[in-house]
C-alpha cells in the first residue's frame, strides 16, 4: 500500500462531500439503502463512487438513475470491479472525505482496512466484526437497522466539524489501521514474541 502521500490536513469543501462506497454487490451489501440514504440528502453537494461488480450492478445503476439521477446535488458513478492496486490508487489519487457500509453482515472487513490505510472515516452498520475497526474516534458506528436519514445525519455531522476534528478522525482511521492491520509491523511483532 502505497499511502505514504495521506494529507490529513486536507481540507473538505464547504459544501461537498467525496464519499466511496466497495463492495461485490449483492443483496448482503444493500447498496439500494446507500442510494436511498443519499436519496434524500438536498443540501450537500455529494460525489460518490461505487467501487465493485456483481450480480446487482444493472439493477443498481438503474435504481441510481431512477432516485438520485435528477438531483443536481449528486454526482455518482459505478466504476465496477477495481484489482486492489487499482483501488489504492484510487484512494491515493482522489481526496476522499467518507467510506460508507451499510452491509447487514461482514467478517472483519480487508475493504474498511483498505480504507482506513489512507486516512479515510467510515461510516458503517455494527454488524460482525465491524466495531473491531470502527468506532466513534474514527468515523461513525451506526445500527444495522439504521433509521431513514441516518446516513444524511452523519454526513451533515462531518460536514459540520471544525477541521481539526476532521483531521482527527482521519489520524484516528489511519491509526486503527496501523495499530491493528499493518502487516509489515504485526509479522515484525509477531516474529519478535
Amino acid at each position: 500500500i502505497n499511502n505514504s502521500n495521506i494529507n490529513f490536513n486536507k481540507l473538505s469543501k464547504k459544501d461537498e462531500l467525496f464519499i466511496v462506497s466497495c463492495s461485490y454487490l449483492s443483496p448482503v451489501k444493500r447498496i439500494d439503502l446507500l442510494i436511498k440514504e443519499l436519496s434524500l440528502i438536498t443540501d450537500i453537494k455529494i460525489k460518490w463512487r461505487h467501487i465493485g461488480g456483481g450480480i446487482l450492478l444493472e439493477e443498481m445503476k438503474k435504481l441510481a438513475d431512477h432516485l438520485i439521477g435528477s438531483k443536481e446535488n449528486i454526482d455518482y458513478s459505478f466504476l465496477g470491479h477495481k484489482k486492489n492496486n487499482e483501488v489504492y490508487q484510487f484512494y491515493s489519487d482522489n481526496d476522499i472525505d467518507i467510506f460508507i457500509s451499510v452491509s447487514e453482515s461482514e467478517g472483519i472487513p480487508v475493504s474498511f482496512m483498505e480504507a482506513q490505510s489512507f486516512g479515510i472515516p467510515i461510516i458503517a452498520t455494527n454488524v460482525g466484526g465491524v466495531s473491531e475497526i470502527v468506532n466513534n474516534e474514527n468515523g461513525y458506528l451506526i445500527d444495522k437497522d439504521f433509521k431513514e436519514g441516518t446516513i444524511k445525519g452523519c454526513l451533515e455531522d462531518y460536514l459540520g466539524k471544525e477541521s481539526n476534528r476532521k483531521k482527527d478522525l482521519r489520524e484516528n482511521a489511519f491509526d486503527s489501521w496501523k495499530e491493528k492491520y499493518n502487516a509489515d509491523q504485526n509479522y515484525s511483532y509477531f516474529v519478535n514474541i
